[in-house]
């Protein structure tokens, strides 16, 4: 499938007017923004000059990745649409300084403003230019926005470093070295399309994936990031399989994975983490 079937689709998701919001389904409504805390867990897990996977939802992973850098990320996602939000974010960052990058993206009232958008169209990749250009031209996108973009408002939507002034430069730095890597894919197809590169990621991160499956993908779930996400990891690599925004779904009687906490004056937060051994 190319842009023009994916201009279809958006158009569609405007014109059917839902507001609710199904990651499962392919096309879709996007993260405008993460609603992880991820400052609070890069840190404990292999990014420099690391090859990791991330879940590509809002390009606030792979951003942040970046910016602790990796030096090779495949972002992956079953929704199409995520890969020309994050294209459009990584042109912004590295054409706008970080009050105009904030107010694109990070405040609702501004995010996605046209304003905003006619100063990126020219450094655009053509794809995403001519996506973009066919959203923008749609009556009333901006008032609608609701109905394809996801505004996360918890607390963790801001704990994001690449977002602070000595950060932003350093990414805006990182992004010339990093080699990145979009795939439209589900989970359970990743391994299949990175089988020639078992056992060459130091980290994955999956995300909150887990809150999104059906009962029997659930049930699934612990078994297949054993047997067929680990084998993409070096040896002692880490797959972070769930982080706990939601931990009492996770199934925890499960020992091979282990619970790490960051606890810290402003919240408990957690991951579950498994360890190719």
């Amino acid at each position: 499938m190319g842009v023009e079937e994916d201009i279809k689709q958006v158009i569609a998701l405007l014109e059917q007017k839902d507001e609710n919001f199904h990651p499962q389904m392919g096309y879709g409504k996007f993260y405008i923004r993460t609603n992880e805390p991820l400052s609070y867990y890069y840190p404990h897990f292999k990014v420099k000059d690391a090859k990791i996977i991330t879940v590509m939802g809002s390009g606030d992973h792979l951003l942040q990745a970046t910016q602790e850098g990796a030096r090779e990320i495949v972002s992956f996602d079953t929704n199409p649409l995520t890969y020309y939000l994050t294209s459009l974010k990584l042109t912004a960052i590295e054409t706008m300084d970080l009050k105009t990058y904030r107010r694109f993206f990070e405040h609702i009232k501004t995010t996605l403003n046209e304003e905003g958008f006619d100063f990126l169209c020219p450094y655009l990749k053509d794809d995403v230019r001519i996506f973009w250009e066919h959203l923008y031209k749609e009556k009333k996108f901006f008032k609608n926005r609701k109905y394809l973009c996801y505004f996360p408002m918890n607390r963790f939507a801001s704990m994001k470093t690449f977002l602070q002034p000595q950060n932003y430069t350093l990414l805006q730095e990182q992004l010339k070295n990093v080699q990145l890597r979009f795939m439209t894919t589900n989970l359970f197809d990743l391994p299949e399309a990175l089988e020639k590169e078992q056992g060459t990621f130091d980290t994955i991160f999956l995300s909150n994936i887990f809150d999104w499956l059906d009962r029997k993908q659930a049930q699934k779930y612990s078994n297949f990031v054993k047997e067929n996400i680990a084998p993409l990891l070096k040896q002692d690599g880490k797959c972070v399989a769930y982080s706990g925004i939601y931990d009492y779904y996770f199934p925890h009687e499960i020992k091979e994975f282990e619970t790490v906490s960051m606890g810290t004056k402003e919240t408990n937060y957690k991951v579950f983490m498994y360890t190719k051994k």
